[in-house]
């Protein structure tokens, strides 16, 4: 069964961003040691091989949210030319510790630094989950703008109804937005989702989605949910 977020509120001040932002600064190193336990890692990996199938070699690949870097240097070691990327101060920090020959770089996916057409592959794995659904248009105009027009968006999801905050498993708020496949192919304007599958709910007490989207230059940027 789905989440349903809707009548979760949570902190009435402050921006859900930064309001998450700062929980990840504060239980960075928990964080790793709590998903380093969760016993996801072998699909995941799975996920990621699968990815790296349909890039071409020695791909560029930006991992948004890249938390403590595992996926950034997994990638790294099957060759891809890549970069982690997110906007928690002490996650770039700690990634930087756990892979020191890795790239990370710390910022916000909604204004990168980096060149129009530039990566092969944007993955974010459980990170766009966090943006407010009404934030999503501006994520998804940078990420077009930085992914080559023949490259592929990986994203994951919760799957349920509404968004807000969630303080477990860490005992601090963090912002989450649910979506049903067809709700995200509806705000998902400047991308055809053209694979996806469900994520073992038994692994993560949860119901993630991973979905592989390409550009598309046929749909108007600004149809869609608001």
């Amino acid at each position: 069964m789905g989440r349903n977020a809707e009548d979760n509120e949570g902190p009435g001040i402050g921006d859900p961003i930064s309001i998450t932002v700062d929980t990840y600064n504060k239980v960075a190193s928990d964080f790793r040691r709590y998903t380093l336990m969760e016993g996801d890692r072998e699909y995941q990996e799975s996920t990621l091989k699968y990815t790296l199938e349909m890039l071409p070699t020695s791909p560029t690949i930006l991992d948004v949210g890249c938390g403590d870097g595992r996926d950034t240097s997994f990638l790294g070691k099957k060759g891809a030319d890549v970069v982690g990327l997110d906007l928690s101060k002490k996650m770039v920090d700690l990634a930087r510790e756990c892979y020191p020959d890795c790239k990370f770089v710390y910022g916000d996916i909604r204004y990168t630094p980096f060149s129009d057409n530039t990566f092969d592959c944007i993955w974010a794995s459980a990170s766009l989950i966090h943006f407010p659904k009404n934030k999503l248009k501006e994520v998804q105009k940078e990420i077009y703008r930085i992914l080559k027009k023949e490259g592929i968006l990986v994203l994951s999801f919760k799957k349920g109804k509404g968004e807000g905050y969630d303080d477990e498993p860490y005992g601090s708020p963090r912002y989450f937005s649910y979506y049903t496949l067809q709700e995200l192919k509806e705000y998902l304007t400047m991308f055809d989702i053209i694979s996806h599958i469900e994520y073992p709910d038994t692994l993560m007490n949860s119901e993630f989605v991973y979905c592989w989207a390409r550009p598309c230059t046929y749909k108007n940027p600004l149809k869609g949910p608001r």
